[in-house]
């Protein structure tokens, strides 16, 4: 006869080897091992798993988990049509570029900060004539020019930050005051997908709102961004939008023409009255088909030829002038005096952008000549003399 301990689970204590024990409370069964208790089968309805019932084939995996790894994707059944990204982290280090990767007709945007011609600001040195400037002081219902001269509308897409505008105009900050700003491709046709400006909201809350228009339909805007918020005190604020192109030829009616940003106050600040800023503004885009200078297309200021010779579009400066010598010069830069010394005296200033001449003046008594250094001295005087003797009238020279 088999005798089994019984009684409660926490009471049931340590069984002998071999000794079986029930839990009355728990509905399991213990066998005693030299190491310890030992459970040996659990009623199902408690709910705790046995290797023996969960993992037949002894794998380390529950098996209706192996069968769920299974199951295809078209056999999942109330499987969501979309999913919403969950923010997460990847380091540089887990960034790897597959071996065999390729794009036709465009770029990875991770290789735009390689190749030049990618990377550009496509709005570098915009005319003045394709740059319009307006402001609002309520709420956009009434926009009045800004009144800006050529050099200042052309000094926001300089890259240099040459010129500034303010929200409404004004010094002080106030709801409903705002700027706008309107470029036309004039000179240019280029792709675009994304607006970079250098802001400052001095405290205020700001938006920016990104409107364009149609060559078929040149005075008739789109939104394409609505109600972005920037900021920076001052700072970078970068705004993509879906890729479009910036001019084109007049029977190319879909394509966009102009491009309007504009920034209004949403809310003061509670501390400072200034009015926020802008300017650098520019935009981006991989393709460039009519180039209107060497900054918008390759990114860079000069050019250059198969040999190496380098151009630059206007005046080259530097702080404390340049070094070394010029390979050519139309003229030197400051003139020089050449002078005649000795016998003969004279000088004329050379600059080198002309010819000169020296009037020469030769000193008196200065210097002497035989006579046989002077052409036809030595035959005049052989012509005043007579064969013969002389006679007085001949020396006297009558």
């Amino acid at each position: 006869m088999i005798q089994i301990r019984r009684g409660l689970e926490k009471d049931i204590g340590t069984l002998a080897v071999g000794e079986l024990g029930y839990c009355t409370d728990t509905k399991k069964l213990y066998i005693g091992t030299e190491s310890g208790n030992v459970l040996l089968v659990a009623a199902q309805t408690v709910g705790d798993m046995l290797k023996s019932i969960y993992d037949i084939d002894n794998d380390g995996k529950v098996d209706m988990a192996e069968m769920a790894d299974n199951v295809p994707w078209s056999g999942i059944q109330n499987k969501p049509d979309a999913f919403p990204p969950v923010s997460h982290t990847h380091y540089h280090d887990q960034i790897t570029q597959k071996s065999n990767a390729d794009i036709a007709n465009g770029v990875f945007i991770i290789d735009k900060a390689l190749i030049d011609v990618v990377r550009a600001n496509r709005t570098a040195f915009m005319p003045a004539n394709a740059i319009e400037v307006e402001y609002t002081v309520d709420g956009g219902n009434t926009w009045i020019d800004y009144g800006l001269t050529d050099a200042q509308k052309e000094g926001l897409f300089s890259q240099n930050r040459g010129h500034t505008v303010f929200l409404g105009k004004g010094a002080s900050q106030a709801i409903g005051n705002g700027v706008r700003i309107t470029v036309k491709p004039l000179d240019r046709y280029t792709s675009i997908d994304m607006f970079y400006c250098w802001f400052n909201t001095n405290g205020a809350t700001c938006v920016c709102t990104i409107e364009r228009s149609t060559i078929g339909n040149k005075t008739s805007f789109t939104v394409i961004r609505d109600n972005v918020i920037v900021q920076g005190r001052p700072g970078n604020n970068e705004i993509y939008f879906s890729p479009g192109t910036f001019g084109g030829y007049e029977n190319q009616t879909s394509n966009f023409y102009a491009y309007r940003f504009t920034f209004m106050i949403t809310q003061i600040s509670s501390s400072l009255i200034t009015a926020p800023s802008v300017t650098d503004l520019r935009m981006y885009g991989t393709n460039v088909w009519t180039s209107a200078n060497n900054m918008m297309r390759t990114g860079y200021i000069y050019s250059w030829d198969n040999s190496q010779n380098v151009t630059f579009p206007a005046k080259v400066a530097a702080v404390g002038g340049f070094g070394g010598n010029a390979d050519t010069a139309t003229k030197l830069a400051t003139a020089r005096k050449i002078s005649l010394t000795g016998d003969i005296s004279g000088s004329a200033d050379f600059d080198g952008s002309r010819n000169v001449t020296i009037e020469a003046t030769v000193a008196n008594n200065s210097h002497s000549h035989s006579i046989s250094n002077i052409d036809g001295l030595q035959d005049a005087l052989n012509n005043k003399m007579k064969k013969g003797p002389l006679t007085w009238n001949d020396l006297m020279g009558v």
